[in-house]
C-alpha cells in the first residue's frame, strides 16, 4: 500500500486484490474521514493498483 500526495489530493495505491476490502462502506467512510481530518480535499483510489514498478 502507498499513498501519493499532491497538494490537496491523496491518491491511494493498493493491490488490486484488496479493492473489495477498501470499498466496503465502513472502510471507505473511515478512510475518507481520516484523510479529510488531515486536510485533503480529494481522496482517490488508483484503479491501476499498487505496483512496485511505478
Amino acid at each position: 500500500m502507498r499513498v501519493r500526495l499532491n497538494k490537496n489530493i491523496a491518491r491511494i495505491e493498493i493491490l488490486s486484490d484488496d479493492f473489495g476490502k477498501i470499498m466496503e462502506q465502513a472502510n471507505k467512510r473511515k478512510i475518507v474521514e481520516n484523510f479529510k481530518k488531515l486536510g485533503f480535499k480529494y481522496i482517490c483510489l488508483d484503479l491501476e493498483g499498487y505496483s512496485l514498478s511505478k
